[in-house]
């Protein structure tokens, strides 16, 4: 990857901007002024690692920083910024460092825990991480990991992945506190999701009748939905502390791919309710996201499988325990399907689809109590 500088005309304020131009693509999202860089893009700001700070494409770089919120590796949103890269401003020289501000919402902080016992946590690990710098700010909720660019010439990417790995131990240490202070009771499943705003409200509904799934299926749970920075956070807890999450966490995986499953509400019977209302339910949403992507065809929008599945942020599932069944199992050679949540469902991957749904298994287990 190829990384230059471009001078412009400034279409929204006259006058000339410096930009970035990335591969011969002009990158329109960050922005450059008076050398501080400021980055939107992940591809520019990944392709800035593979420099040095004494490379030629920071000539009179500050320094510069990128916003995700959406970071795979840690729970909370994380700006980083490495500087200062030159120190030509009337400032006092230093060494240039990389750091990652991870940003935590006290207004939404609902946390078994106090803000102040998460800090000391992170600071007990980072002690364990040298040369990682900890330091944070009483008055804010932001806490900051940085390391020292030792070698100016070396590209920045081996400093990025060693805080990468600081912020996996730092979501580690944060569960096991987590796992500490939480009251002894049932565990709770969260899973975030990242619908685009014209199914958004079609896609929580579907969600909330799990729920509902769930009880049809033998097992009591409580279910809720909150918003949180474009994102929805899915949250089941089981009645019965001693329920297998996983169980859950195949049944959630079964809901959601069962509306893109060929002919699976045709084959639910109308003679049970828990089958005719799981259908309806389907029906509705397939007919909301079809209205949306007929919408988004009418405003030449760039359109995608609108499949609920599709918008999970993926997490690892919880450790495997042994799921209940009444079926004989045979000692048989390795199988290309595994079977789960009973044998309901057969995750294969050779199906194009990653998965077969057994309609008669799980169709004797849905029942509604009368």
């Amino acid at each position: 990857m190829t990384i230059q500088k471009a001078i412009i005309p400034d279409p929204g304020k006259g006058g000339m901007i410096e930009k970035l131009v990335v591969d011969g693509k002009l990158d329109m999202e960050s922005s450059v002024h008076d050398g501080s860089w400021e980055i939107r893009s992940m591809t520019t700001y990944i392709g800035l690692l593979d420099y040095g700070c004494d490379d030629a494409v920071f000539n009179g770089c500050w320094g510069f920083c990128c916003y995700d919120p959406d970071l795979p590796w840690y729970n909370h949103p994380i700006t980083m910024d490495v500087s200062p890269i030159n120190v030509d401003r009337q400032t006092v020289s230093r060494d240039c460092t990389m750091t990652f501000e991870i940003g935590i919402d006290l207004a939404q902080w609902n946390k078994p825990y106090s803000f102040n016992t998460l800090k000391a946590c992170y600071a007990r690990r980072c002690a364990n991480m040298s040369p990682i710098i900890y330091s944070d700010n009483e008055d804010d909720g932001y806490i900051r990991i940085s390391c020292t660019i030792e070698d100016r010439k070396k590209p920045l990417r081996p400093y990025h992945d060693h805080l990468i790995h600081c912020l996996v131990q730092l979501k580690d240490a944060e569960q096991a506190l987590l796992h500490e202070t939480t009251p002894d009771g049932p565990e709770t499943l969260t899973v975030t999701f990242n619908f685009p705003p014209e199914i958004r409200s079609a896609c929580n509904q579907y969600l909330m009748y799990f729920g509902q799934f769930l009880e049809d299926l033998g097992i009591l749970a409580d279910t809720s939905l909150r918003e949180n920075m474009n994102k929805v956070l899915f949250t089941v807890t089981p009645h019965n502390k001693d329920q297998a999450m996983d169980v859950i966490y195949e049944a959630l995986d079964v809901f959601l791919h069962a509306p893109d499953a060929e002919e699976m509400a045709e084959e639910l019977t109308d003679h049970d309710f828990a089958h005719y209302q799981w259908k309806m339910t389907i029906y509705h949403l397939k007919a909301q996201l079809e209205l949306a992507k007929a919408l988004l065809q009418a405003k030449d929008a760039t359109i995608e499988a609108l499949r609920i599945a599709n918008y999970q942020v993926r997490q690892p599932p919880p450790p495997a325990a042994t799921l209940p069944t009444t079926d004989p199992v045979p000692a048989a050679a390795e199988k290309e399907d595994e079977d789960i949540l009973g044998g309901a469902v057969s995750i294969t991957k050779y199906k194009a689809k990653g998965f077969t749904i057994n309609l008669p298994r799980i169709i004797r287990k849905l029942r509604r109590k009368k």
